[in-house]
């Protein structure tokens, strides 16, 4: 079971280099220079904590959330789009 860490920057602590990520929309193919996709990835035993990264810039580091901060992210962005 995974642990909840108690800052955001704990979670740059955690081993990615096993983690697989996942394209979790269609990406958009449609730019000139070519795909450009976000990248997602759960932070191996952290509940509910994800990591981003770009996929065609994959050296330019990562974005990591915890559960709430994720939590509230979305829920911003779905208020914004209702």
């Amino acid at each position: 079971m995974g642990q909840e860490l108690p800052k955001a920057a704990d979670l740059y602590a955690v081993p990615m280099s096993a983690v697989a990520f996942m394209r979790p929309c269609g990406c958009n193919q449609g730019t000139e220079n070519g795909e450009s996709c976000v990248l997602i990835a759960d932070v191996p035993g952290v509940t509910g904590a994800v990591v981003l990264r770009d996929s065609k810039r994959p050296d330019a580091g990562e974005l990591r959330f915890t559960g709430a901060e994720w939590d509230e992210f979305l829920k911003t962005q779905i208020e914004r789009v209702a």
